[in-house]
């Protein structure tokens, strides 16, 4: 077990109960420094975002006799993608599960906070948040430089907070937000360091797909595996609209009699934007289809759409579960880049394919040239001998027959160029070489 230099604490992040309030009035400012250098120390060292927001919260309670902490983790333009809140045990930090009106309400309220400064809300304002929260709290910015990453919520002690206590919560809000961009920084980098490499091993001239179909279930399996969801379903078209192409994860197998029609308002957004967008399932969400996803325990979702040239050649829908954190801008970036690599490389393949398909055919009307040349001759020679032996006889019977016979060779002749040459290009070897580029 490591110690944070000059304090003697260790830094396991288990070891410290919450301050009691009797003690925090007591303990000279020299220990509560110490304490702040601990706890801003053991914060700093964590990478794991995950890990990093509860030890916060973990962090303010053993700092400040707070009655209760939570985190509100934001997302890069405001919006609240998750509450982590301390539980009757200090120790455990769980996520609390919000629906779209509480964490409207919560972003609502947090929004216009200061950064560097302990605000309080009272009841009448978190009247909408649950319990506890709902009988007003105090709250402070996780903030890197003019960023806010996230927000301190805390439940003062029955006496308020002291301006030391104010003082303390202020610098840890403000180490926080410095670790957790970095955090975010790190985290960003692997994965995406995660779709390169997934996107090269695919598109490296070894991608088993050969069809859109393929392709696009191809694209499924990946998304699936790398970008942390519960639900990955892809559509293809099909008949008159969309068929499910691919489904995995919870319950996708309900999504097989979903019927997704081109025309649909909410496709045809998607679509007209190769981006795509992220946004939450909700059975109120206007979108049919959309609000049967809901009904899936879904909340989060990425809608991406798989494009080839001007047309549609899928629709890829990435979903977690309700409560978890929503997708932001920077999953998006990288689905897209990573649908990108894929469908470039299937263009090659199907280019490859034109190639070697036009090349066959030409090899093929080199033979048939080569054959017809060959069959002219022995023909044309044959007529030669059969006219020079009109001379040989004089009976007028055996002339007329000869001459028939000279005939037949010609119309044969005339049809052998006809029907191997004809005046226009084959149709297939247009095609061929039109596919071929």
């Amino acid at each position: 077990m490591s110690v944070f230099p000059h304090t003697g604490l260790p830094s396991g992040s288990g070891n410290h109960r919450p301050v009691p309030a009797a003690t925090a009035a007591t303990e000279p400012p020299v220990s509560r420094l110490r304490r702040l250098l601990h706890e801003s120390g053991a914060v700093v060292e964590e990478l794991s975002l995950p890990s990093l927001h509860r030890r916060v919260v973990q962090a303010a309670v053993r700092l400040v006799p707070l009655r209760r902490a939570a985190l509100a983790v934001l997302s890069p333009d405001g919006v609240v993608l998750q509450l982590l809140q301390q539980e009757d045990d200090p120790d455990l930090v769980a996520s609390v599960a919000l629906d779209s009106a509480v964490s409207a309400t919560l972003t609502e309220l947090l929004q216009p906070l200061a950064p560097r400064a302990v605000s309080r809300l009272g009841p009448e304002r978190a009247s909408g948040l649950p319990e506890p929260w709902s009988a007003g709290f105090a709250a402070t910015p996780v903030h890197h430089r003019s960023s806010v990453l996230a927000v301190l919520l805390v439940l003062e002690p029955a006496d308020g907070l002291s301006t030391e206590d104010e003082d303390l919560l202020l610098s840890l809000s403000a180490t926080a937000g410095t670790a957790i961009e970095n955090a975010r920084l790190y985290e960003e980098a692997r994965r995406r360091q995660e779709w390169l490499q997934e996107a090269a091993d695919l598109s490296g001239g070894t991608m088993p797909v050969t069809t859109e179909d393929e392709a696009v279930e191809l694209i499924a399996h990946s998304v699936h595996r790398l970008a942390d969801a519960e639900l990955v379903a892809a559509w293809v078209p099909g008949g008159q609209g969309l068929r499910l192409a691919v489904g995995l994860g919870d319950r996708a197998a309900d999504l097989a009699s979903l019927e997704l029609t081109v025309d649909d308002q909410l496709i045809h957004e998607v679509s007209a934007r190769p981006r795509g967008r992220h946004l939450d399932a909700t059975p109120g969400c206007g979108s049919g289809w959309l609000a049967a996803v809901a009904a899936l325990d879904i909340g989060p979702v990425m809608l991406m759409p798989v494009l080839g040239g001007s047309r549609l050649r899928g629709l890829l829908l990435v979903g977690r579960h309700v409560g978890r954190p929503g997708f932001v801008d920077v999953d998006l970036d990288m689905v897209e880049s990573f649908a990108g690599h894929v469908t470039m490389a299937l263009d090659l393949i199907r280019a490859r394919a034109a190639q070697e398909r036009l090349t066959q055919l030409e090899d093929r009307e080199r033979i048939a040239r080569d054959l017809h040349d060959h069959v002219a001759s022995l023909l044309l020679a044959t007529g030669v001998k059969v006219q020079a032996s009109v001379g040989l006889s004089r009976d007028s019977r055996v002339h007329h027959r000869l001459h028939e016979v000279l005939q037949d060779i010609d119309v044969i002749l005339h049809r052998l160029r006809s029907s191997i040459f004809p005046v226009d290009p084959p149709a297939a070897l247009d095609e061929a070489r039109f596919a071929a580029g």
